[in-house]
């Protein structure tokens, strides 16, 4: 038989290996929140940078339109 004094040796290493394991996927659960995060970021700077030139882009058109129709008045 073996004596309690192993059994809870073996059962505090379990629970370190599953504590680690436990550490592990937190940790890369954060990361993955990160990453996410990230993405969003770019991808609301790539829209913000997009609608800046659409805006751009529109202002010249009715900026030409503006300069066109004076030209006929």
């Amino acid at each position: 038989l073996e004596t309690l004094v192993e059994s809870d040796a073996r059962f505090l290493e379990a629970a370190r290996k599953m504590n680690c394991i436990m550490e592990q996927h937190n940790e890369s659960e954060t990361e993955d929140r990160r990453l996410q995060r990230d993405e969003r970021r770019e991808e609301r700077i790539e829209q913000r940078e997009f609608n800046h030139a659409f805006l751009d882009v529109l202002r010249s058109l009715v900026s030409a339109v503006e300069k066109s129709t004076k030209s006929m008045t």
